[in-house]
């Protein structure tokens, strides 16, 4: 059984972290779904980590106001970015997948499909934890990947 220990995470949460930065501003501006109030917004933008130094966060924060309909606006020309950024984080979940259980993850899609079904159809594919409780997410996840 593969070990998906907090180092893989982190790394995972790391690779994956500018993705979700991006979703997460689309989901508030074009949902008006925010876990801030007041239509303020919070990102965090870097992290040190380094050994012997205490850990510091990196964060932008600003709000909107008068011109929250001209960037509404301007937002709506960005969806196409916003399918980029969760294909993107899907691709990046399956190389990482793969990379778990000891196959490189290129950078080619047919690739990463036929590797995957292959340890799929072998038995041998190990998933995280959330796709082995849940299976239908993973179901979902991978049709999507293969069909998009």
């Amino acid at each position: 059984m593969i070990s998906y220990d907090a180092a893989y995470l982190s790394e995972l949460a790391e690779e994956t972290s500018y993705e979700l930065w991006t979703l997460e501003f689309f989901r508030a501006k074009f949902f008006k779904q925010t876990e801030c109030a007041n239509s303020l917004y919070s990102f965090k933008v870097g992290e040190d980590a380094r050994p012997g130094v205490p850990k510091t966060h990196v964060d932008i924060s600003f709000s909107c106001g008068i011109g929250d309909s001209a960037v509404d606006g301007a937002l709506g020309q960005f969806r196409p970015l916003a399918f980029i950024s969760s294909f993107k984080l899907q691709d990046m979940i399956v190389g990482w997948i793969l990379n778990a259980n000891g196959i490189p993850a290129g950078w080619r899609f047919k690739q990463k499909i036929a590797d995957y079904e292959h340890l799929r159809a072998a038995g041998t594919l190990h998933l995280p934890d959330l796709f082995v409780i849940k299976p239908q997410i993973e179901a979902v996840a991978w049709q999507l990947y293969k069909k998009f």
